[in-house]
């Protein structure tokens, strides 16, 4: 088998899977919105709680700890400088990690709804075969009851619907020569 044609059997699979997994990722971004609304309210504790150590800061005075001063409130000097340093720096990074990892995920799957209804310019009856298969979950048989199809064609409208969406993910390098995709595009 040519590099060529190994290379679109693993873009092929890949788009297999991405489409495959296409509900998993809307269910994510749900989970990830709710652990990012957590991380923001832990930060305004931390915030909340650098406030009240700042504000009761002029209990202690002078450059460092002497003898005079408590543990309790060597611990909150201590606890602000963590804060301060450590702390809500990591909440804030941790923060934009997620919020960059729901937006990532949020263009994937704007990406992908993009590439499905596309599928109507190729061919109508694919775009539902997709939907239907990899959306909506259903089996062949049901599908072919559904679209009064063959199996057969069920499987080339399939195909056809994974390299146009596999072309519109991964860009024209995806393209073949032979391609049936290509052989429809040359014909109109």
């Amino acid at each position: 088998m040519s590099e060529n044609k190994k290379l679109e059997n693993k873009l092929y699979k890949t788009t297999e899977k991405i489409l495959y997994n296409y509900i998993f990722l809307e269910i994510n971004i749900n989970s990830e919105e709710e652990e990012l609304e957590s991380l923001e309210l832990d930060l305004k504790g931390m915030y909340a709680e650098l406030a009240d150590y700042e504000r009761d800061a002029g209990v202690v005075t002078g450059g460092g700890f002497s003898s005079g001063i408590s543990k309790t409130v060597e611990k909150k000097v201590i606890r602000k400088e963590k804060l301060k340093k450590e702390l809500i720096p990591n909440m804030e990074a941790k923060i934009d990690k997620k919020i960059n990892k729901i937006n990532r995920d949020k263009n994937r799957m704007k990406n992908i709804e993009v590439a499905i209804n596309n599928l109507d310019i190729i061919d109508s009856r694919a775009k539902q075969i997709i939907e239907l298969y990899f959306i909506q979950r259903r089996k062949v048989a049901d599908i072919c009851d559904t679209v009064h199809l063959e199996d057969a064609q069920i499987h080339r409208l399939k195909s056809l619907g994974i390299k146009a969406i596999r072309n519109h993910i991964f860009g024209f390098d995806a393209l073949e020569e032979d391609d049936n995709l290509i052989s429809m595009l040359k014909a109109n």
